[in-house]
């Protein structure tokens, strides 16, 4: 059977490429703790893969003291950008090397994140990666952010690619949900939190790692 080829892979990059959630999923159980919720952590969880008002809504939803859950989401929002500062941000395993397998063989490059532009740059440059992704499209670039397909159906149109020719590497649920919704393929590599039924029903494929995620995609396309 012939292989289609394999144009573009679209990566999302906190959770992916970034180490970024264990470091907010310890600001939220901190910020937690400081406000008496002894289970911040888990509702940090529960948004992985959602910022601004999506993530406001569903932690307002969660925690019935509407008070006590604007006080969290401050408070959480403040610590996670100062652990954010304090040094370089970690890559995931593989991350570097997968990147520049991809490239090597001649397939495209894109990155897209909700994370706004200023910050998505700050912390490419802080992992030093900042000049590995000559495409990306941010967060505060569209107008609806996963799951959501439109910024998928934007790097899409941006590059020209057809879809049967591009896959997407995402950590969270609501990163494949976006991806499926766009009709992309998608591996999921997840981080902190597991993949569920409903997320596996979605996803091309569940990797361990960005490596596995590399094996899988090498299967199915031809580059």
């Amino acid at each position: 059977m012939t292989k289609t080829k394999l144009s573009l892979v679209i990566f999302d990059a906190d959770g992916l490429l970034l180490d970024t959630e264990e470091i907010w999923h310890q600001a939220w159980q901190e910020a937690g703790l400081q406000l008496g919720i002894d289970h911040g952590g888990d509702l940090f969880l529960k948004i992985v893969g959602l910022t601004g008002q999506d993530a406001d809504r569903v932690i307002q939803n969660l925690v019935q003291d509407q008070p006590l859950a604007v006080k969290l989401l401050h408070l959480a929002a403040r610590l996670g950008r100062s652990r954010m500062k304090q040094g370089p941000i970690p890559l995931r395993p593989y991350a570097r090397e997968t990147v520049l397998a991809f490239q090597q063989r001649g397939v495209r490059i894109a990155l897209a994140t909700t994370t706004f532009r200023q910050a998505t740059l700050e912390h490419l440059a802080a992992a030093g990666v900042a000049d590995l992704f000559p495409e990306i499209i941010c967060g505060d670039e569209v107008k609806h952010r996963k799951p959501d397909p439109e910024i998928y159906l934007r790097v899409l149109r941006e590059t020209g690619v057809y879809k049967k020719e591009a896959v997407v590497l995402e950590d969270s649920r609501y990163g494949v949900e976006a991806t499926w919704r766009a009709g992309l393929a998608c591996i999921q590599v997840p981080d902190l939190y597991p993949a569920d039924e409903e997320t596996r029903a979605m996803a091309l494929a569940v990797a361990e790692d960005l490596r596995q995620a590399y094996t899988i995609i090498h299967a199915h396309w031809a580059f």
